[in-house]
């Protein structure tokens, strides 16, 4: 009798934490309503004196969201390209963030910025990478848990744990 009892009371409260999770995914749902979405679509946007040209499978804006949320994007502006498996871009100025297999190229000198996450910060005109960081150059490669590339003055600054491999060029 007693272990029938224990038996109903675990039922009951499996079955309060299960409302409780079925109502909080609910509530979760209800603040992440999708607002607008598009599929394979070719987005241009001039912002803060940028153009930049995007390529996507999917673009989802959320209400109550300044972003939209890009799957497989490509991101073409002036000196470089971008592309990831998903990223963020800022309605409200140029600014993106690359989440997964984040590739940067830079289309003057070819140089290649790879990482976990990358992001491009508008205010210091920077491109950020974190996470199995690592950058390419012509005849260098140099990995660390931080790397920023300036734009404006087209430097490189790496951080934390830095290696750095310089191969020299032959001429012929």
């Amino acid at each position: 009798m007693m272990l029938r009892l224990i038996a109903i009371l675990a039922v009951s409260v499996i079955l309060a934490f299960k409302v409780t999770q079925y109502n909080q995914t609910n509530a979760e749902l209800e603040t992440s309503t999708i607002e607008a979405e598009f599929i394979d679509a070719k987005i241009i946007r001039h912002i803060d004196g940028e153009k930049q040209y995007m390529t996507v499978e999917r673009a989802i804006q959320y209400s109550g969201k300044q972003s939209l949320e890009l799957i497989t994007p490509v991101i073409e502006s002036g000196d470089y390209t971008a592309t990831s498996k998903t990223a963020t871009i800022h309605l409200e100025d140029a600014e993106w963030t690359l989440d997964s297999e984040a590739v940067v190229t830079n289309t003057q000198d070819g140089s290649r910025l790879t990482a976990d996450r990358i992001e491009k910060d508008s205010e210091s005109n920077r491109i950020l990478a974190t996470g199995n960081a690592k950058a390419k150059g012509q005849n260098w490669t140099a990995t660390a848990r931080k790397i920023a590339y300036d734009q404006q003055r087209a430097k490189w600054q790496f951080e934390e744990d830095v290696h750095y491999d310089i191969t020299p060029q032959t001429s012929e």
